[in-house]
């Protein structure tokens, strides 16, 4: 094993064990709730829910474990004594797929208040990934209950249901889903097959202001290339955000080609920094060959003046923010 292997394989070894570590939390990770749907305006109340009318709502899930539908719900009468048997129903049907049974949820309507948000779980439901649903809320007798829903549109992947009739608006709902760290990976990776060619360009357009701080910053053959890699991310990470505010604070259109001006600009910087590395270079061999003259003692203050630079333009962020 060469002297360069063995120093590396302590890092190797630790870093699989991280990975792998990493990837047994993942796996064991519990789910996190997230919202999917979110239709939360209102300026309707329903008819109570009886036998012979019902309402409902399509909807469109774009995330798989579906797991539950909140609704606000309206009582006619808070001071009415609802028997033990009273129940509202939600019926959830999955309309793009016939040989899916429908899922039935009972909720006990006895203690219910006015405004009361209500939860009906469904699930968890792993195929629900693109999927189109409905949901329809009944009831076995006139309870005196109905639910909140606008009169206008209001979601526009789906439609309310009064019965067997499209009604006006859409109901006030919210549906939600488990997300667990495996569905995060299956997301990442869903983007990067959609995304994947623009990752080339993407990758450069995202090192491109390192490289260059790189070039005016650090002296030539200080470091090797994974470290060099790897403090260009870095300088990179930083520097978009300020550039991007300062941009903005310009009055730079970045949405219609204002980020090839920054482009340009970055291009330009690091031709620069591209020369004068290059005569460092040759200043640098010709004075190994001897036949230069002793090199300069004068001191590089391109550090200085970067982070003087740096200190100026947040200061003027601070001042910026006080001011609005």
């Amino acid at each position: 094993m060469s002297p360069r292997l063995r120093q590396l394989l302590p890092s190797a070894s630790l870093l699989l064990l991280a990975l792998a570590f990493s990837a047994i939390l993942l796996a064991r990770a519990p789910a996190h709730e997230e919202r999917d749907v979110v239709q939360e305006r209102l300026d309707k109340a329903s008819a109570p829910l009886r036998p012979g009318y019902t309402i409902g709502q399509t909807f469109f899930s774009r995330h798989a474990g579906l797991k539950a539908v909140e609704l606000l719900l309206v009582v006619y009468d808070e001071s009415r004594q609802l028997p033990p048997s009273a129940h509202i129903v939600l019926t959830l049907e999955r309309m793009d797929r016939a040989d899916i049974s429908p899922i039935r949820v009972e909720l006990a309507a006895q203690g219910l208040k006015h405004n009361q948000r209500l939860r009906f779980n469904v699930g968890p439901l792993a195929d629900s990934r693109y999927a189109t649903y409905r949901f329809t809320l009944s009831c076995g007798a006139d309870y005196g209950l109905g639910f909140w829903h606008t009169t206008s549109e209001a979601y526009a992947y789906g439609e309310m249901w009064e019965g067997a009739t499209k009604g006006p608006g859409d109901l006030y709902f919210v549906t939600l889903y488990d997300y667990r760290p495996v569905d995060a990976l299956g997301d990442l990776w869903h983007a990067v097959r959609r995304y994947g060619r623009y990752l080339p360009a993407l990758s450069v357009l995202l090192l491109l202001p390192g490289l260059v701080l790189c070039l005016h910053l650090l002296p030539a053959g200080r470091c090797d290339a994974p470290s060099h890699l790897a403090l260009a991310l870095a300088l990179s990470v930083a520097a978009w955000p300020l550039m991007l505010l300062w941009a903005t604070v310009a009055g730079l259109n970045l949405a219609k080609g204002g980020i090839w001006s920054l482009v340009a600009i970055l291009l330009v910087a690091g031709l620069w920094g591209g020369i004068r590395k290059a005569r460092e270079a040759n200043a640098h061999r010709g004075n190994a060959g001897g036949l230069a003259r002793e090199p300069s003692s004068r001191p590089d203050y391109m550090p200085d003046i970067t982070l003087a630079v740096v200190l100026l333009l947040t200061l003027a962020t601070r001042l910026l923010h006080v001011r609005e």
